[in-house]
């Protein structure tokens, strides 16, 4: 599905470890029994994706000439906007494991 929806995936090792992490925090949400109060749903995931591949989150500069991660960028905005910032974290953290960042 994420494929079909944003081909430039395609030959990435993102799509894997995209759909593991969608599904790890997807068990951790609270309408499945975890104590997450968001999930990344299948229009989340695909919104994630599109954002991550988009040109301007693979040059996303956080304006101090740093540049800050495209797949953790695109994920907050994707689904984590507005989010309490304990969620927020532990989504990260869950996701951060499955996407192998430090």
């Amino acid at each position: 599905m994420l494929i079909r929806a944003v081909p430039q995936l395609e030959n990435t090792p993102f799509v894997e470890r995209m759909v593991s992490a969608a599904r790890a925090v997807r068990a951790a949400f609270v309408g499945r029994g975890g104590g997450l109060p968001v999930d990344i749903s299948p229009r989340a995931l695909v919104r994630w994706g599109n954002l991550f591949v988009s040109p301007a989150y693979q040059a996303y500069d956080t304006g101090n000439g740093v540049m800050s991660n495209p797949v953790i960028e695109s994920l907050e905005d994707a689904c984590l906007n507005g989010v309490p910032q304990d969620a927020r974290e532990a989504v990260l953290e869950l996701v951060k494991q499955w996407i192998n960042i430090d």
